[in-house]
């Protein structure tokens, strides 16, 4: 072994340590690049732009190299946008500063970086703990005097002066907040407005210096007092609340001491308040409802010395009188007092209940909860919950189609009736045939245990952003295969004795980072890729390590739980322009193979196969069926990954064309045809948004059924159009796993005709909603469109694209290579947790 020639071993409790991070922007300091230390704020944008525009703009036409973009929403008027180093940074700004575009001039700035979220959670609750309860303390501390004091008069420990400016500048505020609405409201009058500014200091108006009152203090001419009980001294007493009632305060506080009553007002007040404590009858409550004095209103004259006392009273009595009353049962108020004491006793702070609650579970449930949220439902009850959102989803969506096109609203709610509440059928949810260890793949992080402080791998029990690092174990989920299970415990057994450490994320020090593994449910094959940091690891302490692992596992241990392919990965954090790091094959097989309806498929590490076998038969049968195939149909397998959708259908069909953007997919399902003896398929490797005019051209069939299976975000806009615009695509199978995601493009694929959308909608005929993700809240989604009967001419049965001509058939290579797009897998894996 050759583990003494590699770095010395980190302890892991001084790892832990090393995570306390007291700096909010340390971690610019760390080795590495970060996007937040070359940061400008650029404000003044339009208000109608897109980011590839600016994008555009500024890489294109200035020649600056931004690596990121970040704006707070959509059409807001500034962003940030970041760079490689303080050089490109300079020329941003020079560039950008006071440049015209669009009619406006942008201002372009240096940026503070972000803080750490981790870092700045951990001090904001160390610094403050929570607000209410500092505030409260605060409270508890002051005199009754001084909080009457700060209710009624809040300035009353300030010189007047003081009192004066703050005033002033707030009145201020609101007089250029109405200014600015002028402003926005009348655009004919804003070279007007801004010559004024100029000359009324900020305002299109003159705004004259406060003036003064000629007394500061006793000037209050009327004032209401509340009856009560004071809570210092227990008795009746006649003066201000110390709260509101919903806050749960119901003491009262005397006057003498309030400095803005007069001292006529309070002689008045202590008169009626000698008489109630003499009095036989109580001060009102209104926590129960009993008593009756309430209040004393007091009015008096500056000039002539006279005084109204007004006293109020609750009678206890009730009369009724009129016209005929109709009464029912009617549900009580709660009572506010009760409901907030009752809330602070019962739950608290709700961040605090929260945190309460998750500290009281065990980290296996905390674990479960967060990778299996329905673990501790009946399959039966999961199936319900999941049949339930997925109807939500589809009736915002049918009322969007109801919404967009006016002539279909009758025929839309005539089918509501025929299905239910929707205006086409949606069938019953498809089950899983496997319920538990369903996973083909999952990614593990290497961390800490935070119960036993020892290097693990597992799944992270929260986010950074939430100030969470550790891993907990995974031997007790139970959507994993046992196979998957002993590789974990496999590659958990080496780094515990290696002398790297795991990868922290909180101050970027450690190597080991995460392990893919991926099993075969046919073959019981396994494929186990390790991913680490290189950090300062030289070239000949990275072989030895790769030496360790192939040693490590081709062990009999690692032979008995199936370990046919090692893969080995270096992850660092990637620079624009630069494409991700890829798998380094180490030992054994370059992939492994599964079966789904009787097809074999090769597996490479990177490419994307449905992470439920079994359910992806039940899946792609109902996409068989649905879709109405024929054998003089073409399938055009859109994302196809590797191939098995479109070689599922190729039995079915005259002819299958899939594309996908990732290359080593394209290979293995050209592979995959080949090792299946298919003969009728062609895969090609690009964009769909940017390939799919030439391979559709390709299909000589009339009849082209498309299907669908995206990344989670769904289908670029322009391949919606592109499918729009070709006639000949007369059936549409959409499958999501995350069908609240795509529901946009379920609306662009349905809107009446336009400039863009020339051709012809297609109309949702029926849902298959099918558990791919049991135990999870996730679930598949597959629905038919048809397009809808247009009459267009012969001319029409082509692909229509704005501006650009059809690549004719002969002139589309077998592999369209886009060798700038991003080579990220198709996003269906993003449930993995």
């Amino acid at each position: 072994m050759a583990e003494e020639n590699v770095m010395k071993h980190n302890d892991p409790m001084e790892t832990e340590e090393k995570t306390e991070i007291n700096e909010e922007y340390a971690y610019l300091d760390r080795g590495g690049f970060s996007s937040e230390k070359f940061k400008i704020e650029l404000r003044g944008l339009p208000k109608f732009y897109g980011i590839a525009e600016l994008k555009k703009l500024m890489n294109l036409k200035l020649g600056l190299n931004t690596s990121k973009i970040k704006r707070p929403k959509n059409g807001s008027h500034w962003l940030f946008a970041c760079f490689q180093n303080d050089e490109e940074r300079t020329k941003a700004i020079e560039a950008l500063n006071g440049y015209s575009w669009k009619g406006k001039t942008l201002i372009a700035e240096v940026a503070k970086p972000a803080p750490d979220p981790l870092v700045r959670k951990r001090k904001r609750e160390e610094v403050e703990g929570n607000e209410q309860q500092r505030k409260k303390k605060e409270d508890d501390n002051k005199s009754q005097e001084e909080r009457l004091k700060d209710a009624t008069t809040p300035y009353w420990n300030l010189p007047y002066e003081e009192q004066l400016k703050l005033k002033e500048k707030e009145i201020k505020n609101i007089l250029m907040k109405f200014d600015n609405e002028i402003w926005k409201i009348d655009k004919l009058k804003r070279q007007e407005i801004e010559a004024k500014r100029k000359e009324f200091n900020g305002l299109s108006f003159e705004l004259r210096p406060i003036e003064k009152s000629p007394v500061a203090f006793g000037y209050r001419n009327k004032c209401e007092f509340t009856v009560g009980i004071d809570e210092e001294t227990k008795l009746p007493t006649v003066g201000f609340r110390l709260g509101s009632y919903v806050t749960g305060t119901v003491g009262v506080g005397p006057i003498q001491s309030m400095i803005h009553i007069s001292e006529q007002t309070k002689k008045a007040v202590l008169l009626f308040q000698e008489y109630i404590r003499k009095s036989k009858l109580a001060p009102f409550s209104p926590a129960d409802y009993s008593g009756h004095w309430r209040y004393l209103t007091v009015r008096d004259s500056t000039s002539t010395g006279e005084v109204m006392v007004i006293v109020s009273m609750h009678p206890q009595v009730r009369y009724i009188s009129g016209k005929t009353l109709i009464a029912e049962v009617a549900k009580p108020a709660p009572d506010p007092l009760v409901r907030k004491r009752k809330r602070e006793e019962v739950e608290g702070n709700e961040q605090q209940r929260k945190k309460k609650e998750d500290d009281n579970k065990s980290q296996e449930e905390r674990l479960k909860d967060a990778t299996t949220p329905y673990w501790n439902l009946p399959y039966e009850e999961q199936l319900k919950l999941k049949e339930k959102e997925i109807k939500n989803i589809l009736m915002k969506f049918d009322n969007e189609i109801w919404k967009i096109d006016k002539l279909k609203r009758q025929e839309i709610e005539a089918k509501r009736k025929e299905f239910n509440g929707l205006s086409f059928e949606l069938r019953p949810i498809e089950k899983s045939p496997v319920a538990f260890g369903y996973r083909n793949k999952c990614e593990f992080t290497v961390g800490i245990d935070e119960e036993t402080k020892l290097p693990t791998v597992g799944f992270r029990l929260g986010s950074y952003v939430t100030g969470t690092v550790g891993v907990g174990p995974i031997q007790s989920m139970i959507h994993i295969s046992e196979q998957t299970k002993k590789a974990v415990l496999l590659f958990q057994e080496y780094i515990r004795k290696s002398k790297l450490a795991p990868f922290s994320p909180a101050d970027y020090s450690g190597h080991w980072r995460y392990l893919t593994v991926r099993d075969s449910t046919s073959t019981g094959e396994v494929m186990v890729i390790v991913s680490m940091h290189p950090q300062t690891l030289t070239e000949n302490e990275l072989n030895e390590i790769k030496r360790d692992l192939i040693e490590h596992f081709s062990s009999d241990e690692a032979v008995a739980c199936g370990v046919k392919s090692l893969y080995f990965e270096q992850i660092i954090k990637r620079r624009v322009g630069e494409d991700g790091s890829k798998p380094v094959h180490l030992s054994g097989s370059t992939h492994i193979t599964d079966t789904i309806l009787g097809k074999q498929f090769r597996i490479s590490p990177e490419a994307f196969f449905q992470i439920n076998t079994a359910g992806a038969e039940v899946l792609y049968r109902s996409a068989i069926e649905m879709s109405q195939v024929k054998t003089e149909s073409t399938v055009v397998d859109i994302c196809c990954g590797t191939g098995t959708i479109g070689l599922c259908f190729a039995q079915h069909c005259g002819k299958v064309l899939g594309l996908e953007m990732i290359a080593e997919a394209v290979k293995d399902a050209k592979a995959n045809a080949e090792l299946n003896k298919i003969e009728n398929c062609e895969f090609f490797t690009g964009k769909a948004e940017d390939i799919l005019p030439s391979v559709l051209a390709r299909a000589a069939a009339d009849d082209i059924i498309a299907i669908v299976d995206p990344p989670r975000a769904g289908l670029h806009m322009r391949a919606i159009t592109q499918l729009r615009n070709t006639k000949k695509v007369n059936r549409l199978v959409y499958i999501s796993c995350s069908p609240s995601s795509v529901v946009k493009n379920f609306i662009d694929l349905t809107r009446p005709s336009s400039k863009t959308l020339k051709g012809a909608p297609f109309i949702p005929v029926r849902a298959v909603p099918v558990d791919m993700f049991p135990q999870t809240k996730h679930v598949e989604l597959a629905i038919l469109f048809e397009r809808e009967n247009s009459g267009e001419t012969e001319e029409d049965n082509t692909c229509i694209t704005n501006n650009v001509e059809t690549v004719k058939s002969e002139d589309v290579p077998s592999e369209a290579l886009n060798e700038n797009s991003e080579t990220t897998s198709n996003g269906n894996d993003n449930v993995e947790l």
